[in-house]
C-alpha cells in the first residue's frame, strides 16, 4: 500500500516526467508515464487521461486515441470534443469532424483554426474565409504568421472560382503568405508581380528552415514548390522552353511531397503533349494515382481538365467525353469545361453542337462562338457575338480586323470602312489598319465605278 507522502511524491514525479517529455517531444516516453499515472494513482484521472490522450495525438496513434475518448466516460476524463474533432480531421473523416467542432466552445479558437481549416479542405472558401476573417480580427497570439498564410490561401482559392474578396493580410513577411498570394495573382493574370513575389520568397524559406534545422531533403521540397511556381507563372507568360527546363530539373531531383510530384507531372504533360502525347498521358496517369487527399481542388481540378485535353488530341473521342462529364459532375459547368466540351464537337464535325456546348457569356467562350459561327457562314449571328464582347476587347486588332472581314464578305464595304476607322486611333497595329483600309477603299471605289458604268 502506498503512504500519503508517497503517493503524492510519486504522483508529482509522474507528472514532472511527463512535462519533460512534452518538452524534448519524447511521446513515446509520455504515455508509459501517462500509463503508469492512470494504473498506479487511479484518483488521477482526469488529467492523466488527457496526457495519455495528447500523447497518442503527437505519437499519431489516431484509432488509439479515438478508443480511448470512446471508452472512457467524459466524468473521467472531461470534454473532449476538439481532441475527438481533430482525430476524425486527420482520418479524412470530416463530417464527423465538423460535428464535433459543432458541441465545442464557440470562442475555441483552437476549435475556430481546426474548422477553418476543415472548410478549405471541403472546398467551402467563402466558409472558410469568414472564419478566418473573425480570428484575425478578435484574436492574436503567436500563431498570427501562420493565420494569415492559411488566410491568404484561401484568398488565392476563392480568387481562382472568380470570386473576389477583400484581402484581410496588410504585409507579406514570410515564405507562405508571399508564395500564397503569388496564387492569388496568378488567378489575376498578375504574373510579373507573381514572379516577383516568389523571387523574395525563396530566401526566406531557405533562412526560416535551415534555422530551424530542417533535414536536405525537406529543403529540396520546398525549393522545388517555389521552383514548379516560377516554372508555370513562365509556362503562363508563353516561356514554354524556359518553363520545361525548369520542370525536367524538378524531375530530376525527385521531389517527395505529393502536392508537388502531382503539379509537377500535370505541368510535364501539359508541355509533352506538344510532340509526344504518350509522354503526357503517362505522366497524367501517374499524378492521377497520388493521395487525391495532399491535392488543393485547383490541382484536382486540373488535372482531370489536362487529361479530357490529351485524350481529345489524342482523338479518343469517347473517353474524352467521360472525363468531360466528370469534370462537370464534381465542379459544375465551368468555362474550361465548356470549350472542351465543344473543342470534342468540333473534332467530331459538329459544328452546331459546338456552339451549343458554349452557353457561357465571357469573352473566351464568345470568341470561340463567333469563329464556329463564321465557319458555318452564319455572318449575321457571329457579327452579333462580336459585338458583345467588352469594349476593351473589341478594340483589339484581331477582333476589329474579324468584324471586319466579316462585314466585307457580307458586301458591307462601307461597314468595314467604318469600323477600321473607328478603331485606328487606339489601334497598335496601324500599318497593318491602314493596309486593310487602303484594299476596302479600293474595292469601294471599283464597286462604285462599276455601278456608275452600268
Amino acid at each position: 500500500q502506498v503512504t500519503s507522502a508517497e503517493g503524492a511524491g510519486g504522483i508529482r514525479q509522474c507528472y514532472t516526467d511527463i512535462a519533460k517529455a512534452e518538452f524534448s517531444g519524447d511521446y513515446d516516453r509520455a504515455l508509459k508515464t501517462a500509463n503508469r499515472l492512470l494504473k498506479k494513482f487511479t484518483k488521477e484521472g482526469k488529467i492523466a487521461f488527457k496526457c495519455k490522450l495528447v500523447a497518442l495525438i503527437q505519437l499519431r496513434q489516431w484509432e488509439d486515441a479515438l478508443l480511448l475518448i470512446k471508452k472512457t466516460p467524459s466524468a473521467e476524463m472531461g470534454p473532449a470534443h476538439f481532441e475527438k474533432a481533430y482525430i476524425h480531421y486527420h482520418l479524412n473523416q470530416n463530417d464527423e469532424s465538423l460535428e464535433e467542432l459543432t458541441k465545442c466552445d464557440g470562442d475555441d479558437v483552437r476549435a475556430l483554426e481546426l474548422k477553418a481549416q476543415l472548410l478549405y479542405r471541403l472546398d467551402r472558401f467563402q466558409e472558410a474565409y469568414d472564419v478566418y476573417k473573425h480570428l484575425l480580427k478578435n484574436h492574436s497570439d503567436g500563431q498570427d504568421e501562420e493565420r494569415k498564410a492559411n488566410i491568404v490561401a484561401v484568398e488565392a482559392q476563392l480568387a481562382s472560382l472568380s470570386q473576389n474578396t477583400t484581402s484581410l493580410v496588410d504585409s507579406l513577411d514570410t515564405f507562405e503568405q508571399l508564395y500564397n498570394s503569388s496564387c492569388v495573382d496568378i488567378e489575376a493574370e498578375k504574373l510579373g508581380d507573381a514572379l516577383n513575389k516568389l523571387d523574395k520568397a525563396l530566401p526566406l524559406a531557405i533562412e526560416s528552415l535551415t534555422d530551424s534545422g530542417v533535414t536536405e531533403e525537406e529543403l529540396e521540397d520546398k525549393n522545388a514548390s517555389v521552383a514548379l511556381q516560377r516554372a508555370f507563372v513562365l509556362h503562363k507568360m508563353g516561356e514554354v522552353d524556359q518553363a520545361e527546363e525548369i520542370y525536367k530539373k524538378i524531375e530530376s531531383v525527385g521531389p517527395s511531397d505529393k502536392s508537388v510530384q502531382a503539379a509537377l507531372l500535370n505541368s510535364l504533360a501539359s508541355t509533352s503533349h506538344r510532340s509526344n502525347l504518350n509522354d503526357a498521358r503517362k505522366k497524367l496517369k501517374s499524378a492521377t494515382q497520388i493521395d487525391k487527399s495532399k491535392l488543393s481542388r485547383h490541382q484536382r481540378f486540373t488535372l482531370l481538365l489536362n487529361q479530357a485535353l490529351v485524350l481529345l488530341l489524342s482523338n479518343q473521342r469517347e473517353p474524352s467525353k467521360r472525363a468531360i462529364d466528370e469534370l462537370v459532375s464534381v465542379y459544375g459547368s465551368l468555362r474550361e469545361a465548356e470549350l472542351t466540351a465543344a473543342a470534342l464537337h468540333w473534332k467530331g464535325g459538329d459544328a452546331t453542337k459546338a456552339v451549343a456546348a458554349l452557353p457561357s457569356k465571357d469573352k473566351l467562350s464568345i470568341l470561340a462562338r463567333s469563329h464556329i459561327l463564321v465557319h458555318l457562314g452564319k455572318w449575321e449571328e457571329a457579327l452579333g457575338e462580336l459585338e458583345s464582347l467588352p469594349a476593351d476587347v473589341k478594340k483589339k486588332s484581331g477582333v476589329v480586323s474579324l468584324i471586319a472581314a466579316i462585314q466585307q464578305t457580307k458586301g458591307d464595304l462601307d461597314g468595314a470602312v467604318n469600323t477600321l476607322n473607328k478603331a485606328m486611333g487606339g489601334w497598335k497595329g496601324l500599318s497593318r489598319a491602314l493596309d486593310t483600309l487602303a484594299t476596302l477603299e479600293m474595292n469601294r471605289e471599283r464597286d462604285t465605278h462599276r455601278q456608275s458604268s452600268i
